[in-house]
């Protein structure tokens, strides 16, 4: 089986990852030892692209970062690349009372994940389309999770989903399964070339 850090202290992001790169025989090893460091951008890439290079550095394996976002239509797509922090400083009911008044509750969550080896930088990106709702609901899942249901959920937050349910339709997970597809057939061919160099 193929092992591969990934960089993180969040034990239910580790926990959706895992389970989809799994099913390409890939396993996660879960890593906070060099902490991401982190620029000010507008763009998800960016943050995570340096993210993995200045990680790389400090532990010289292979690795995976990931940076996440929550995009509001009514309110110019903010928190964005700032939802972490709103998170923290707002939480939920902080980011509710921004919506008050608006009719318009369509967001998104995005995710760019980044690979990088030392000499291929690899990026992933996905979004989920869905709306907020008016309350919380749903005690799974982490962050702004039970305020946002997903297109095609019939309301249904993401807090109140299984963990495979969360994955059929996350933002994360489609990102980890675009990004195992490649890396799968990446090693694939790598050793095929070792079996039959030219």
């Amino acid at each position: 089986m193929l092992e591969l850090t990934f960089l993180t202290n969040n034990h239910h992001k580790f926990q959706e990852a895992q389970q989809i790169v799994g099913e390409y025989g890939i396993k996660l090893i879960s890593s906070n030892r060099a902490s991401k460091l982190e620029i000010q951008s507008n763009s998800l890439v960016k943050i995570a692209s340096f993210g993995a290079k200045v990680a790389y550095q400090r532990i010289k394996r292979p690795l995976l970062v990931d940076d996440s976002g929550l995009f509001i239509r009514a309110i110019n797509g903010f928190p964005g690349v700032y939802s972490s922090y709103v998170f923290r400083t707002l939480g939920l009911h902080g980011v509710l009372r921004l919506m008050e008044g608006f009719q318009d509750r369509r967001a998104y969550f995005q995710t760019a994940l980044s690979y990088y080896d030392g000499l291929v930088l690899k990026n992933f990106v996905a979004k989920t389309f869905g709306t907020l709702l008016t309350k919380p609901n749903g005690k799974e899942g982490f962050g702004f999770d039970p305020i946002f249901s997903p297109k095609g959920s019939h309301g249904k937050s993401f807090a109140e989903m299984t963990l495979v349910e969360k994955n059929l339709r996350s933002h994360r997970a489609k990102a980890f399964r675009m990004f195992a597809a490649w890396y799968s057939k990446r090693n694939q061919r790598l050793l095929a070339d070792k079996r039959y160099p030219c």
